[in-house]
């Protein structure tokens, strides 16, 4: 029987079922337990990559074409930097639907969750969670959803409605019901098909990590508490590089 090469939707959400459970049951153990939580941090995104790499060679797929294993051209890669760095600036604006979407027992619980896995006091922390949270979360992300379901999806639908599934499994997977992460699951996705790179996406997504580990470290801002309203001066110019980026990206949709 010829190898498959592209995943269907079935091993798509087949992946994702997995993953999930895994991270709940991971989650009541830590919680449960007297090991402490920065663990989760790290078996996280090692979960999440031996779990895709598992189902790519189970249903012996093509990982370079499954995955999006290369280089981007270097106008894509350049781009992701200001893309990044303008929607950091919008997406702290999206936390105000948050207390719209949710109770505010819900809000504090998940704002004490994101000082929690956030906030660092030594230089020490600060490699673990660039390593976790910055690294290791994006790569583990990107190639799960930006790779092989958005992948998977692109086969069976158009590639618009792949980037929305994909974005809102990604939501799911955060429990969290925030505006910005179905917002960051579009750009991604976006991103991903434009440049038909993982590496683009994930550049993307390291840097709004990072973004928020120095937003809550430095500066105290925090994405769950009061929302902080940017000044028109620097609001409006990201929404400007922001929508230019995003037109680049979709330019080279047909290209």
């Amino acid at each position: 029987m010829p190898a498959s090469k592209l995943p269907s939707p079935v091993a798509a959400m087949s992946l994702f079922v997995a993953v999930l459970i895994s991270n709940l049951g991971m989650a009541a153990i830590f919680a449960t337990s007297k090991i402490s939580p920065d663990w989760l941090l790290v078996a996280t995104p090692l979960v999440l990559l031996a779990s895709t790499g598992v189902f790519v060679s189970a249903f012996r797929l093509d990982p370079r074409e499954t995955l999006l294993l290369r280089l981007p051209a270097w106008p894509d890669l350049l781009m992701a930097v200001p893309l990044a760095i303008s929607f950091v600036i919008l997406s702290d604006q999206l936390s105000s639907l948050t207390s719209g979407l949710v109770p505010a027992e819900l809000i504090e619980e998940l704002r004490e969750a994101q000082l929690r896995w956030l906030v660092v006091s030594s230089p020490g922390e600060w490699l673990s969670r660039l390593a976790t949270i910055g690294v290791g979360a994006a790569i583990s992300e990107e190639l799960m959803f930006r790779g092989f379901i958005q992948t998977a999806f692109s086969r069976a639908t158009r590639p618009g409605v792949a980037v929305l599934l994909t974005s809102i499994l990604f939501t799911v997977l955060h429990l969290l019901p925030l505006p910005s992460f179905a917002a960051a699951g579009l750009v991604l996705g976006l991103t991903a098909l434009a440049t038909r790179s993982i590496i683009v996406p994930v550049v993307i997504h390291f840097l709004n990590n990072v973004s928020a580990l120095a937003l809550v470290n430095f500066w105290g801002l925090e994405t769950l508490a009061d929302p902080v309203w940017v000044p028109p001066v620097i609001l409006l110019p990201a929404v400007a590089i922001f929508v230019l980026c995003l037109i680049f990206y979709a330019r080279r949709l047909f290209t």
